[in-house]
């Protein structure tokens, strides 16, 4: 069982980098703008944008699924640590996705919202 929850997180992790690729994309894409050659425009690159935070919600569910399969398996102190790091990981995902949908910022604002 520990090992299918490993490939699991590997197939997880592959598709979260993927997920970075698309930020990086669209935060390229928004560089772009400034001297008027944007490869896709604002309406795509939101809808990009707001559906790449959707995998990114899915994503969390995932890894909270496997931390509470692993927690089961093998209950320890860390592991219990680990179900809460992705439930408010979880939490601060569907938040993100929340405020991109409701919103009018700039792909740059939504992929990097420390800035």
């Amino acid at each position: 069982m520990e090992k299918e929850l490993v490939k699991r997180q590997l197939i997880t992790t592959t598709i979260f980098v993927i997920s970075l690729f698309i930020s990086l994309f669209l935060t390229y894409n928004e560089l772009l703008k400034f001297s008027d050659k944007e490869i896709i425009n604002d309406s795509l690159s939101k809808k990009i944008g707001i559906s790449n935070r959707l995998l990114v919600v899915i994503l969390s569910i995932s890894y909270l699924c496997i931390n509470y399969q692993n927690n089961k398996i093998n209950p320890s102190y860390n592991s219990k640590l680990q179900v809460m790091a992705s439930e408010i990981n979880l939490l601060a995902t569907i938040i993100v996705l929340y405020v991109v949908i409701n919103s009018n910022y700039t792909v740059t604002s939504i992929e990097n919202p420390i800035t």
